[in-house]
């Protein structure tokens, strides 16, 4: 029966009719048959399409600014360095959810989440502490303003229509995946949020990477509990480009892809948007932006409805400073200036903190009197006007 021998090396998931799969690896050549009757297994067929299917979802599970990003049964991904905030913009996703399902006003941000009657929101949070993910929890209730709304917290003081678990004790890949199946099981979700998609996953594993991105979007489709997906993950050091094989066929099987980053022309605010090497839109064209700012009163961050202006050559004391600094250097014989030696020199000259000296930088850069050369703890900055080339 060479009809049905494999042609290529390939790993085959086995329903052993005991609830359990196994996987298993099929050598070049070898019979499906053969593979059958060794393993007292049988393969699943998959769905067969005719015209006689009848659409499930009616309605999108997730827009902004009236553009869809996902449907149920798909994946969301986030991109975003650590300390850029992906996990309190993951708070705010959670808390405009339940604001929609107990038909609270809030600041959406431009963001429509539909749940539709009766189904709940899961927020796994794989990377961070106890006590972090406490803090959170209290974010999501201050957004909210449960304290004036005591009938939203159930007999735990849970907020009603959450569940959000923390995994950073579960030690191992298997422990996490198998916890996630149960809550998924015994719960009745719309959406699930898992912040931290690596702990889920060896990073540089290929085989296990995409059976790991199928396993997520089989649980999100599975008949009767289809629910949306949200992952976050960070990207290649310096880059921003999602990390791995993971991140490889993340971004294959996802259907929206943004990036969480400083604002062009305003570092103090967070964008997210899907302009980026690896954004992606498939329902929808051209890029999406929301836009976040830290509020010192609230402890968090807040929805910003405004674009910043583009500086201008206004900043005249700020473009004088950083071309002292560039001309001492010259007379020194460099023209080129690590990152790290041009804020110093700038907190120097201005006593002001490392903050503000990024921001002078970044207004410097906007004007295109300094270019960065280079990514990371290693960039470098050189004035535009002695650019070469090479650079």
């Amino acid at each position: 029966m060479n009809e049905h021998n494999i042609t290529s090396n390939n790993y085959l998931s086995l329903d052993n009719g005991k609830d359990t799969k196994t996987i298993v690896k099929i050598p070049l050549g070898t019979d499906f048959n053969t593979v059958l009757e060794d393993s007292n297994a049988t393969i699943e067929s998959g769905f067969l399409m005719n015209l006689n299917y009848e659409r499930k979802q009616s309605q999108p599970a997730l827009m902004l600014k009236e553009v869809t990003l996902i449907n149920p049964g798909e994946i969301f991904a986030i991109v975003a360095l650590p300390g850029t905030g992906k996990s309190m913009l993951m708070e705010f996703f959670i808390s405009v959810m339940l604001a929609a399902k107990h038909n609270i006003d809030t600041d959406t941000g431009g963001f429509n989440f539909i749940l539709p009657t009766g189904k709940n929101a899961l927020y796994i949070d794989a990377e961070r502490t106890h006590d972090d993910c406490r803090d959170g929890f209290d974010r999501i209730y201050r957004r909210l303003n449960i304290h004036l709304r005591p009938n939203l917290l159930d007999n735990d003081s849970a907020i009603k229509g959450l569940n959000l678990y923390c995994f950073i004790e579960l030690e191992t890949i298997e422990k996490r995946r198998a916890a996630l199946e149960l809550h998924i099981e015994n719960g009745n979700y719309a959406f699930v949020i898992i912040d931290g998609i690596l702990e889920f996953s060896p990073l540089n594993d290929e085989i296990i990477s995409a059976e790991s991105i199928r396993w997520i979007r089989a649980l999100a489709n599975k008949p009767g509990k289809e629910f949306a997906v949200i992952l976050t993950m960070h990207p290649n050091k310096g880059t921003e480009t999602m990390a791995g094989h993971l991140g490889a066929f993340l971004y294959r099987y996802c259907r929206a892809c943004f990036i969480i980053k400083k604002h062009e022309y305003n570092p103090e605010i967070k964008l997210m948007t899907n302009n980026f090497p690896q954004g992606k839109l498939s329902h929808g064209g051209g890029e999406v932006r929301a836009l976040f700012k830290w509020c010192d009163e609230k402890k968090m961050l807040m929805p910003v409805c405004d674009e910043p202006e583009k500086p201008t050559k206004n900043n005249d004391s700020e473009i004088q400073i950083i071309k002292e600094i560039f001309n001492e250097f010259k007379i020194k014989g460099q023209q080129i200036v690590p990152a790290s030696k041009l804020k110093q020199s700038i907190m120097e000259k201005t006593g002001k903190q490392i903050k503000t000296a990024s921001n002078y930088i970044q207004t410097a850069i906007v004007l295109e009197i300094i270019a960065r050369i280079g990514n990371g703890k290693n960039s470098t900055y050189k004035l535009t006007e002695n650019l070469t080339n090479n650079d």
